[in-house]
């Protein structure tokens, strides 16, 4: 598939003919991108930035330098390797995904939310060091690599996660499944019937089973209310309320309609993360049909606060990525 997708990229820009590829129609480049070495399983390279990374004019730094940038970015992968490793030598975790019956029967509610929630740290941890080391070998040669995966536990909109998790595939899905399906002017209609091609297409990627088929359609509803939403508040009457309404309320407001979204969009991905059918129905029977409502109510105000601390991580990055942008327009000042 990784080869397939690189395909389909390099054939899109020979039909589209810009101007930065007149020189890079041969079955050479056509080769070189394809089965470039470092990113060879991902994750995806953009046929622009592999492109520019082959221009005469292109700027890769000191060979010092590089090496030095290469072995402490290797040396940090290597610590998060020693983390996954030490994590499945303390807490078992491969074993009990093997044992959904045991998971059952000797797990409370509680337990098995905090197992889930290790599924998904590990899994980002495993994306990671997957991605970063050819990442950082492609680095090393000077190609542009797509945005390496955030945390899981920032990320509150399933919108935002799938735009800043995997980002490589994030762009080869919104540039040629998306956007071509959308048009230049789509309806909301259209919109949503190019974002179920996108899922099914998420499906067919990660694998024709029925536990990804029900964690592709949950990603698929979750980010159609999320836009659904996102149009009402930008309505006539959304935006007198938004007037109306300070900005700390409207923030509140956001948060809580936002936390039974991101409960589901949490025990779905459980049976996607895990590989397991059988415990992704388990934590979505234990998180959507508790025991009590006060069980829920508790639930829905953890995930609260979890929408809170993630729009605060937003907002903190947003402003780290601006200052060094300001602090350049100071220095050309």
């Amino acid at each position: 598939m990784w080869g397939l997708c690189r395909a389909v990229m390099f054939c899109c820009d020979q039909v589209e003919r810009p101007v930065a590829i007149a020189h890079h129609d041969n079955l050479v480049t056509y080769l070189g991108f394809v089965f470039y070495g470092p990113v060879l399983v991902g994750p995806l390279l953009a046929h622009a930035d592999y492109l520019a990374a082959l221009s005469p004019a292109a700027a890769v730094g000191p060979g010092w330098t590089r090496l030095r940038r290469l072995g402490a970015g290797l040396l940090r992968l290597t610590g998060w390797l020693l983390v996954i490793e030490l994590s499945n030598h303390l807490i078992h975790y491969h074993a009990l995904v093997y044992s959904p019956d045991d998971v059952q029967r000797l797990f409370g509610r509680w337990e098995i939310a905090g197992l889930n929630y290790w599924a998904g740290q590990l899994f980002h941890v495993k994306y990671v060091f997957c991605y970063g080391v050819p990442c950082a070998l492609a680095a090393f040669e000077g190609v542009r690599t797509p945005l390496p995966p955030r945390c899981v536990s920032w990320i509150a909109s399933y919108s935002d996660m799938w735009k800043y998790f995997d980002h490589g595939l994030y762009l080869f899905m919104q540039r040629h499944i998306h956007g071509p399906l959308c048009g230049a002017r789509p309806s909301p209609l259209r919109r949503m019937l190019a974002s179920a091609v996108v899922f099914a297409f998420v499906f067919a990627w990660h694998g024709l089973m029925p536990h990804i088929l029900l964690w592709a359609a949950t990603n698929f509803v979750c980010v159609t209310l999320e836009r659904l939403g996102a149009r009402l508040a930008a309505s006539r009457r959304g935006l007198e309320w938004r007037r109306v309404v300070g900005a700390a309320l409207r923030r509140r407001c956001h948060a809580l309609l936002a936390a039974p979204l991101f409960l589901v969009s949490l025990v779905s991905q459980v049976g996607f993360i895990t590989n397991s059918g059988e415990l992704g129905w388990l934590a979505m029977v234990e998180g959507l049909a508790p025991a009590s409502s006060a069980d829920m109510l508790v639930t829905l105000g953890f995930l609260y606060c979890g929408v809170q601390v993630s729009y605060d991580v937003k907002r903190w990055r947003q402003l780290r990525a601006r200052l060094p942008r300001q602090q350049d327009k100071l220095k050309e000042a």
